[in-house]
């Protein structure tokens, strides 16, 4: 019996370097393809690794078509099969609200649907190719969010329920060890897990 599975990489951006991606792939995306869940506009999005910290908090945007080598790179993976695009957020961007870090879309975003469908055309332009899969950032969303996704005919490729967001404080005990574990796990394998 043979099980569906995708193999998701999250963050992709201006900042994603091509050989990065191909170190990462190059063993198995002619077997399993391998789904981006990509961010068209980076903005003020924190902790990531993907991101230099210096960006974290910056008010600019970071536009994904302006990274040229990545766009002729996926271009060609894309053609040949070895990967594929979905939508991961907007800006994938981060507000501290209430001392508690919360994901773009558990924030309340004006106008939410037609800054999807902007997201969405622009990476399908860039690419090529009809996106209908969306990724939450952090894999979390809010009911309204959900619905403006549904309404909208996303595919979501994760469980749309996830609480680990949820009242969180930003410095948590659990928090702060986990976070600690993933900093050992980057220095001792140079890669984010």
């Amino acid at each position: 019996m043979k099980i569906p599975f995708i193999i998701r990489d999250d963050d992709t951006c201006f900042f994603t370097k091509p050989e990065d991606l191909e170190w990462a792939y190059k063993d198995i995306y002619d077997k399993y393809p391998i789904t981006l869940a990509a961010t068209p506009f980076i903005k003020e999005s924190y902790l990531s690794w993907q991101i230099t910290s210096e960006f974290w908090h910056t008010k600019e945007t970071f536009d994904i078509e302006d990274n040229k080598e990545l766009i002729n790179y996926l271009k060609e993976k894309i053609k040949n099969k070895k990967f594929w695009i979905s939508l991961h957020g907007i800006n994938h961007t981060y507000k501290v609200v209430n001392h508690k870090i919360t994901p773009e879309f558990l924030l309340s975003i004006k106008n939410l649907a037609k800054k999807l469908l902007k997201a969405k055309k622009h990476l399908e332009k860039l690419f090529q190719i009809e996106i209908n899969e969306f990724v939450p950032p952090s894999n979390t969303l809010s009911i309204k969010s959900y619905n403006e996704l549904n309404k909208l005919n996303f595919n979501l490729l994760n469980l749309p329920w996830s609480k680990k967001w949820f009242n969180r404080p930003i410095f948590s005990f659990k928090h702060t060890i986990t976070f600690f574990k993933r900093f050992l796990f980057l220095r001792k394998y140079w890669f984010d897990y």
